[in-house]
């Protein structure tokens, strides 16, 4: 299985007391060489990652204040203003075979959407 995105927490995973070591920006840069797409993923407000983490090229994107902010090294970061739309769960057909005839996990019949 080919890696594609490498989405790393900051506090307290990549970063110790809010730096990063040279190793872990190293093994981010190799992990993008290899055209793997690296996002943090914080709960830090923008701005405060910016001052403990300083440019943040090194990484392809950033989730950041519990994710209401997806920000771009590159362009100006979007701001959450609404919730994403409902996303449906559809079990597969072998899911629906496994479960018990009494069981009330699955819907009788498949959710349109």
């Amino acid at each position: 299985m080919k890696l594609r995105v490498l989405a790393l927490d900051y506090d307290g995973t990549i970063a110790k007391d809010g730096v990063l070591s040279a190793d872990v920006k190293s093994a981010i840069a190799a992990a993008r060489a290899r055209r793997v797409v690296v996002i943090i993923v914080t709960g830090r407000i923008l701005s405060e990652l910016r001052s403990v983490a300083g440019d943040l090229n090194f990484v392809d994107a950033v989730v950041a204040e519990n994710g209401a902010v997806l920000a771009f090294p590159d362009t100006r970061p979007r701001i959450l203003r609404q919730l994403p739309p409902q996303i449906t769960y559809r079990p597969s057909d072998r899911a629906r075979r496994r479960c018990r005839p009494d069981c009330r996990a699955w819907p009788a019949r498949p959710v349109d959407g």
